[in-house]
């Protein structure tokens, strides 16, 4: 079974792209949410997206170091810099 994870693209580079995906988890003890952050490096053969995009990725074989996932999809979350 694949793990699908949804994210905030944070940083983008020719090859590959930064993800942070954000949770929320609950203290065993004290019961105070609070949000726990992590980032990976996806391969981005497409170049898709940019910035700020919300991206899905997907778990795949070792494809270097770093980077063991791969983009299925993005979502255009940015907004156009000649509206502002």
């Amino acid at each position: 079974m694949s793990t699908k994870l949804t994210g905030t693209i944070v940083k983008q580079n020719e090859h590959f792209i930064v993800v942070q995906i954000d949770r929320t988890v609950k203290h065993p003890i004290y019961r105070k949410s609070f949000t726990v952050s992590k980032k990976h490096h996806a391969a981005n053969p497409d170049k898709l997206g940019q910035v700020g995009d919300t991206a899905t990725i997907i778990e795949t074989r070792p494809i270097s170091k770093l980077i063991h996932f791969k983009v299925v999809s993005v979502v255009a979350n940015h907004k156009n810099k000649a509206e502002l």
